[in-house]
């Protein structure tokens, strides 16, 4: 367990708790005094102010009450006598509530009594009054009824001022204002003398006018005379209220005098209680006096004991801290003394902080002399020179290793401004605008990084110099200088020369940056591509501010926006960055990350290369058009030839159904004639629907509609096909198909494979066509090989373009239109399958179509068409719409032969009339697409429609090809022909609408 030790905190904590007991004594003695001094002050406040009080408001009241009466006395009606009596009865009765406290107190009760018999006598003084002016105004009542008739009387009176002049009508008038007079006449004698004189006047009344007076007159004088006479006579009433006043002003006479005699009372019982109060308040001073003396006396004592103990504890620790702080100044000097302080307190403790301070500064001290010598070795040592300015920015440190470097003097330099010194050392020469620059950041007080500038030395020698720096502030933020670092970078700039040097032969725009996206160099192909910066790309600008400026200036097209773009770019260089510039050129921009965090760009001028692709696009989109343009050409003329051909069609077949029921030589060269027509007119048939197929593709209305396709059936369908015009040509057809599905569409493979055939047939002179498939992984091969002339391999590409034919150089049209390699081209690009081509000159070629494999499907059976026979009245009637009159009259002659019901009409409004007249619905609406009105066939058949009211199997006939209007017609929802129709399928048609399969019926499958 440590020593206790009576240190300075001990003696503090002593002085305190001396200091707390005589306070707590001192405290104790004023507790006691303070308490009999509240003893006092309470028997005062509980017993003598409450009753002074009482006494107050005694008077008060009392005060109140005596200026009540004269009120009461002044009142005009009841309610208002009502009113102040029960306020006058209220403060009587208030007063005997404060009477009847003030007995609780020590109070003198004689006076108490003499002031309640006042009281009381007052209280029923006031009710006599009260008895008095409640009879006063019922009386001024009655009286005031009196003097209302009486003016009634006056009134009526001043009729009869023109009817009579006598002496009777004078006195009545006199009588009259004497009567009036008596309502203002208070004085008793005066009353009197006019009583008399009013019953005088009456008694004359008679004799002035006896039997002569009129009866208005005797009337007059009768309502007088009730009015003035009698009990209830203003006369007596009069009296009544004067006997009233006359009492009422004794009673308030008397209770004048009671009023001063309670007024007296209630100021005698206040001086009485304010005398006691005075003498126990001067006790109370008195005790206040000598206890506060006694406390005094006892504070000054317990201040000075208590200031003596305390100073002797005081001066004795001051004078240890004396001895102390003398030690830590001459210390503080960097002198040497002894830390003698004895004792074992705090300020000993000091003392041995102190000394182990002091040999701890002493240490440091070592230590710092140590690191400024290892620092100034290092400084020595190193390529870098260090550098500082004062707060005028002279140079107030600059280390050997500058003057080693240069040649220059500590008093070239030391003193001057780097403004000045680069005037002595002639840097400015170097480049004036950079200066300006580096003065502007020196004078706004910002940090500068690799700032680099040439010196001439003394010796005549120019060397480069690269200099860093930042504002030192204190802890004010006051400015005192800049500090930092420079570095010779001769060798490393004669390097850098030699490296542009090395670029300027580069074919674009070359800038290399460092790790902090600081300009490090560039070639002057980076300033003729970006002008409009040329005043800041400088080494050491950075990357975010040229960015920035490119898009201030408008250096881009595009300036919205374009040095976040940049920034991106720069962040994560990917691929190119491509600049269209404001003067119309454009930079194709590429990036990479150097080793040490820089990036290197390297910028390419491209505006040739985008002319040249510009120039390329219009080639393009004039090709394009060129081959629209040839397309509507075809389509044009393809629709012009399809009308006549459809129409020439229609007569034929009607033709042709007339002679064959002929049986005679003539009709049977007819037939024969009609046949070869016939022919022909298939041929051009078949023409125009390739035509047709062409632009279906064009247009993107076919539509591929991929499913599960079993090639065995199809391959037999096609052997059987072509079977017939092989062995017309002494040619072998074979073919190898295993049991295999692909995933296409059927219809369009169908096609490609029937042409294909049809070319190797067409094309093979001998020997024979080889129609095979086998598997190849997950696909299948169908090749089509044949042994016929070949092609020539550069003119592979060649026969897949509209109308090349290699071998028909007459454009036989029997060898082919030169389409149907185009259509296969096509259609095998719809369905996304992949076709190779394989020919040997003179030997053969093999067409090989690869197409993904599927899983073969049990087929089900095959459906057969459904023949219904036609008779009575289920024949239809179908209703043909057609500008065409050829065309409309070959087609009506057509079903007509066919024993249909026909309308043919030439317009939308002809049909709609012939409709209405008929008793027959349509079955069929057989419309051109293009007709008359501007309207077309689909529009037609709506409006027959909404006619109806209900919609009937339609189909719409088009001689166009254009892809555009073949997509037009193809969205209106109807069937879609193509002329030529073929009669056999325009009767399939028929038939189908009435087997109730036509596409769309209820029960028919689309």
């Amino acid at each position: 367990m440590s020593r206790f030790r009576f240190g300075v905190f001990a003696q503090l904590i002593t002085s305190f708790t001396l200091a707390v007991l005589f306070t707590v004594i001192a405290a104790g003695i004023g507790i006691f005094s303070i308490q009999k001094i509240n003893s006092g002050i309470k028997q005062v406040v509980l017993s003598r102010v409450p009753a002074m009080t009482q006494a107050y408001q005694l008077g008060q009241q009392s005060e109140a009450i005596v200026a009540s009466a004269p009120m009461l006395v002044r009142v005009k009606s009841q309610a208002q006598r009502e009113t102040i009596s029960f306020r006058i009865a209220d403060r009587v009765r208030w007063l005997q509530e404060i009477i009847d406290s003030l007995r609780d107190y020590q109070v003198d009760n004689d006076v108490l009594e003499v002031i309640n018999q006042t009281r009381q006598q007052l209280l029923n003084n006031f009710g006599r009054l009260d008895l008095l002016i409640q009879n006063r105004i019922d009386v001024n009542v009655r009286i005031n009824r009196r003097y209302t008739e009486l003016l009634d009387i006056f009134q009526a009176k001043k009729g009869l001022e023109n009817e009579t002049n006598d002496k009777w009508f004078t006195v009545f008038s006199d009588l009259l204002d004497q009567l009036l007079l008596m309502q203002r006449v208070t004085e008793p004698v005066r009353f009197e003398t006019l009583r008399e004189s009013v019953l005088i006047a009456f008694e004359r009344m008679p004799a002035l006018k006896n039997d002569s007076a009129t009866s208005k007159e005797r009337e007059l004088l009768a309502r007088l005379r009730k009015v003035a006479m009698g009990k209830e006579g203003l006369i007596e009433l009069q009296g009544e209220l004067g006997e009233e006043l006359q009492k009422i002003s004794g009673i308030l006479a008397v209770n004048e005098r009671l009023s001063s005699r309670f007024v007296y009372s209630v100021n005698d019982l206040i001086r009485r209680m304010r005398e006691d109060i005075e003498e126990n308040s001067h006790e109370f001073q008195l005790l206040v006096d000598s206890r506060t003396a006694l406390l005094t006396n006892i504070v000054l004592v317990a201040v000075v004991v208590l200031g003596f103990i305390c100073a002797i504890f005081v001066w004795r620790i001051l004078t240890r801290l004396n001895m102390l702080k003398e030690s830590m100044r001459v210390h503080a000097e960097g002198g040497e003394c002894a830390i003698e302080i004895d004792g074992a307190d705090e300020i000993s403790d000091m003392a041995d902080a102190l000394r182990y301070l002091v040999d701890e500064i002493k240490q440091r001290e070592e230590i710092m002399k140590l690191s400024e010598a290892r620092f100034r070795d290092v400084a020595e040592a190193t390529s870098d020179w260090l550098w500082e300015t004062d707060s005028d920015l002279k140079y107030s440190l600059v280390s050997d290793r500058f003057f080693d470097i240069t040649g220059f003097t500590r008093n070239d330099i030391l003193g001057t401004t780097p403004m000045g010194f680069a005037s002595l050392a002639r840097s400015e020469e170097d480049d004036p605008e950079k200066w300006l620059h580096h003065a502007n950041d020196l004078k706004n007080r910002r940090r500068f990084r690799d700032f680099s500038y040439s010196i001439r030395c003394p010796d005549g020698v120019w060397r480069q110099a690269k200099v860093s720096g930042k504002p030192i502030f204190n802890s004010d933020g006051v400015f005192k200088g800049y500090r930092g670092t420079g570095a010779d970078i001769t060798a490393e700039t004669q390097a850098r020369s030699r490296l542009m040097a090395a670029n300027e032969i580069m074919p674009g725009a070359f800038a290399l940056w460092d790790h902090e996206n600081r300009l490090v160099l560039c070639n002057r192909k980076y300033y003729q591509y970006y002008k409009v910066l040329n005043d800041r790309i400088r080494p050491g600008v950075t990357f975010e501010e040229l960015a920035l400026l490119m898009e201030e200036r408008h250096g881009v097209r595009d300036h919205e926006g374009y040095g976040e773009r940049r920034k991106r770019f720069r962040k994560k260089p990917s691929g190119v960055f491509m600049e269209a510039l404001s003067n119309g050129h454009y930079l194709q921009v590429s990036e990479a990350p150097t080793l040490d965090g820089g990036t290197v760009s390297l910028v390419i001028d491209i505006t040739e290369r985008i002319k040249t692709e510009t120039r390329l696009e219009l080639a393009r989109q004039d090709s394009e058009n060129a081959n629209k343009a040839k397309s509507k050409f075809l389509a044009a003329a393809s629709h012009d030839l399809r009308q006549p051909l459809h129409a020439i069609g229609m007569f034929l077949s009607a033709l042709e159904d007339r002679r064959s029921k002929v049986d005679n030589e003539n009709a049977r060269a007819d037939l024969k004639i009609i046949n070869n027509i016939s022919d022909s007119l298939e041929a051009l048939r078949g023409l125009l629907n390739a035509l047709l197929d062409i632009s279906k593709l064009d247009a993107g209305v076919m539509k591929a509609e991929k499913t599960s396709v079993m090639l065995r059936p199809l391959i037999d369908r096609l052997l059987k096909q072509y079977n017939g015009r092989a062995q017309e040509k002494g040619l072998v057809l074979k073919s190898f198909c295993p049991d295999l599905a692909v995933h296409s569409d059927p219809v369009l493979l169908e096609r490609i494979l029937s042409n294909l055939m049809s070319n190797a047939v067409r094309y093979t002179r001998e020997g024979g066509v080889l129609l095979g498939v086998r598997r190849r992984g997950d696909n299948v091969i169908i090749q089509v090989s044949d042994t016929g002339v070949g092609i020539p391999q550069d003119k592979v590409l060649d026969i897949f373009v509209e109308f090349q034919q290699l071998e028909n150089p007459a454009r036989d049209r029997r060898r082919g239109l030169g389409l149907g390699l185009a259509i296969v081209d096509r259609v095998i690009s719809l369905l996304g399958h992949r076709l190779e081509v394989k020919s040997f000159l003179g030997k053969g070629t093999t067409f090989s179509l690869e197409i993904e494999r599927d899983e073969v499907q049990i087929s089900t059976g095959e459906e057969k068409p459904v023949e219904v026979a036609l008779s009575g009245n289920q024949v239809p009637l179908v209703l043909v719409i057609d500008d065409e009159p050829d065309i409309l009259e070959g087609m009506e002659q057509l079903i007509s032969g066919w024993k249909y019901d026909v309308i043919a009409a030439s317009s939308t409004q002809e049909a709609l009339e012939r409709v209405k007249q008929s008793v027959k619905k349509p079955s069929l609406i057989l419309a051109d697409y293009r007709l008359q009105e501007d309207l077309t066939g689909a529009q037609a058949i709506r409006l027959i429609h909404e006619q109806l009211g209900q919609e009937i199997p339609a189909a719409i006939i088009t001689g166009d090809t254009a892809p555009d209007r073949i997509q037009e017609a193809k969205s209106s929802g109807f069937i879609l022909l193509h002329k030529p129709l073929r009669p056999a399928k325009l009767r399939q048609i028929i038939r189908t609408v009435h087997a109730g399969t036509f596409p769309g019926q209820d029960g028919a499958e689309q």
